[in-house]
């Protein structure tokens, strides 16, 4: 075998373990990839309401669904643990689930009532004195088909004397979920 036929051997093989390869992502390779962006946050201090704008995109090459989505607000402890988490509620607490084609996006505006006033902090181990963070949680179909939450930290309030928002902070992030954790029952009480 002669020089030309060694290179030429060479760049066939080449070409057939890109071929094979190419074939593998086409048609056998499957992924679950939803990205998470969170456009913009804002309080709307006339109706008191938390409103986010949220664009899911899914990314893989499976259809993706968002079952659902919630804020959360809680303060970080001494101890490292998070403390006083409060489930703030969509106003008629449903939730139409979200279903992506592959490559597909969608924007989703998410608003919540802030009933701040007549709260008692206190039940909760929240000191109003200090910034309180707001998560949005949200719960996903991972890519073993089960149900799984995750939190994104979008930012923090903070309260006057009246319990009414006086400041905040958000953040605007971009997030690929990811669990290791899932619901595997369900409880009827």
């Amino acid at each position: 075998m002669n020089k030309n036929e060694k290179i030429n051997l060479s760049i066939a093989l080449i070409a057939i373990i890109i071929s094979v390869v190419t074939l593998y992502f086409q048609f056998f390779y499957s992924s679950q990839a939803i990205r998470i962006s969170i456009i913009d946050t804002s309080i709307q201090h006339d109706s008191i309401k938390l409103k986010s704008r949220i664009v899911y995109y899914n990314e893989g090459n499976k259809y993706a669904t968002i079952t659902k989505n919630n804020f959360y607000l809680y303060q970080k402890q001494n101890s490292g643990e998070d403390s006083g988490f409060m489930y703030l509620k969509n106003q008629d607490d449903e939730y139409d689930p979200i279903v992506l084609s592959p490559g597909e996006q969608i924007l989703k505006v998410l608003s919540q009532n802030l009933l701040l006033e007549n709260l008692d902090f206190t039940k909760y181990h929240i000191n109003t004195k200090k910034n309180i963070q707001v998560a949005l949680v949200i719960n996903f179909l991972n890519d073993n088909g089960l149900q799984s939450e995750t939190y994104i930290d979008i930012g923090w309030i903070h309260l006057n004397k009246d319990q009414l928002i006086n400041k905040y902070h958000f953040d605007y992030s971009s997030n690929i979920l990811h669990s290791n954790e899932y619901f595997i029952g369900a409880d009827s009480r």
